[in-house]
């Protein structure tokens, strides 16, 4: 099994090994004749490798589940949803293989719908006077939902039970944002949004990124601002990150000229900042995605994805021409569990047409679960080395697995089990103490999948 994953590895072109590479496409697929006037404005993987996308058709929603490969497994349409003067344009997985969808009109507010897993209606809900069409909303740990909107008339939010029905709304005064808003749950259970709008402690009112942190009563636990100096930012799209921070990306720009360029920010858990940067792209990119190493890809209007690394410096830069000649607009990015992603948008050739593109894994990450096969654990010497009465014991997992480390007298008798279980790839570190133990030799063994290390150690009391 090594030697032909040795052969996989080294197979791999030379570049890979230095820089991630661009993904290729998988398949795309259009839906509906062109110029039929929709838009696929949402999608989002299922459990079974496949993919919902929520598309509107001429201002009617309508949802199309593809299979893994992206053929048309069925086609669920809501004519008596049109809306005059509205979109919906927000689609959430549920626990239960369903789905909730969103969408806001001025005639009528903000609409939920929740559906099966095939698409069959389950309950409708209308918030009224919630926003003038900037809006987010995410499901929360008891199974409800936390809606966050925006407009002229100030901020709004609301929270709903399972069934769609009102729990609490609030409402504050000014421009929530002015752009966009992302709403997610923490693991406190706790619901966060983020969005752009003026401070108003800025003399100059500049525009800036804010991150809001609600409790489960919908009052503010606190609020984060992120500004440019001389310059106004607004928000596109916002995540929360694998270490329970925030990624934010947005466009800076002066508020004398609309050229700008591309920003992005990451804060921590408590909303520290720890990076802010303008990669150099040359397209405005309106969604952003974590990748498995830290980094970050961003998509942008004209059919284009850029990798980031862990700094903000830009690895790569692809643009993807799904027609000929093309005007492709990708309007939602997920990732897949394989390491790829899915996009969704409109393209736009002599009238507009909706499409879904799927694509590979990058051969970077592709690299990277090979060598991660490949590598072994690895336990480090104790220190100090000899000890009196306690010593560090350090030790390094290629990837997740099961291990256990146990200390040894000379003679072979066991006296400590230290970590018996499944631990997390990267480095670990244990503390040893032998108060209890006469002075003497021995041995720190460490059984980590197929490898068995051992270290010498000497009490001296």
């Amino acid at each position: 099994m090594r030697a032909i994953l040795v052969l996989l590895i080294l197979a791999l072109p030379l570049g890979v090994w230095a820089q991630p590479q661009a993904p290729d496409t998988v398949w795309t697929r259009f839906m509906g004749a062109n110029g039929s006037g929709g838009s696929c404005k949402d999608v989002q993987p299922t459990a079974d490798g496949g993919f919902v996308g929520l598309v509107e058709w001429l201002y009617t929603p309508c949802l199309i589940k593809l299979d893994a490969g992206g053929d048309t497994l069925w086609c669920a349409s809501y004519s008596n949803e049109t809306m005059r003067y509205g979109s919906f344009n927000r689609l959430r997985p549920m626990p239960n293989g369903g789905f909730i969808f969103a969408g806001w009109d001025c005639d009528t507010g903000l609409v939920l719908i929740c559906v099966d897993s095939t698409g069959g209606p389950r309950w409708r809900c209308t918030v009224p006077n919630a926003g003038s069409g900037v809006f987010d909303f995410c499901l929360t740990a008891d199974g409800g939902y936390f809606l966050a909107a925006a407009g002229p008339a100030g901020a709004f939010e609301a929270k709903l039970d399972a069934m769609g029905d009102t729990v609490w709304t609030r409402k504050s005064s000014g421009d929530h944002s002015t752009c966009n808003l992302r709403v997610w749950p923490t693991s406190s259970g706790h619901t966060l949004v983020a969005g752009s709008n003026q401070h108003a402690g800025d003399p100059l009112w500049h525009v800036g990124f804010f991150l809001l942190e609600f409790d489960e009563q919908g009052d503010t636990v606190r609020m984060n601002w992120y500004d440019r100096p001389g310059r106004d930012v607004e928000l596109y799209d916002a995540m929360q990150t694998g270490d329970h921070g925030a990624a934010i990306l947005g466009y800076s720009y002066t508020d004398t000229s609309y050229d700008g360029s591309v920003m992005l920010i990451k804060v921590n858990a408590s909303g520290d900042l720890v990076l802010s940067r303008e990669p150099s792209t040359a397209d405005w990119q309106h969604f952003v995605v974590e990748t498995p190493e830290g980094g970050f890809i961003i998509a942008g209007e004209t059919a284009t994805l850029t990798r980031l690394d862990g700094q903000g410096d830009v690895e790569w830069t692809r643009t993807y021409p799904l027609g000929a000649p093309f005007d492709d607009l990708f309007m939602g990015t997920r990732p897949v569990p394989d390491g790829g992603f899915i996009a969704c948008g409109v393209r736009r050739i002599a009238g507009i047409q909706p499409f879904m593109v799927r694509f590979s894994t990058e051969l970077s990450a592709q690299k990277s679960h090979l060598a991660a096969l490949l590598a072994e654990a690895e336990l480090k010497d104790c220190y100090p080395n000899p000890f009196n009465p306690s010593t560090e014991i350090a030790f390094e997992l290629p990837r997740s697995m099961n291990a256990t480390l146990k200390v040894f007298y000379v003679l072979g008798r066991e006296v400590a089990v230290l970590e018996d279980g499944r631990l997390s790839a990267g480095e670990h570190r244990v503390s040893f103490d032998g108060s209890g133990l006469p002075s003497g030799v021995y041995f720190c063994r460490l059984a980590a999948g197929d490898n068995v290390r051992t270290r010498k150690m000497l009490l001296l009391k």
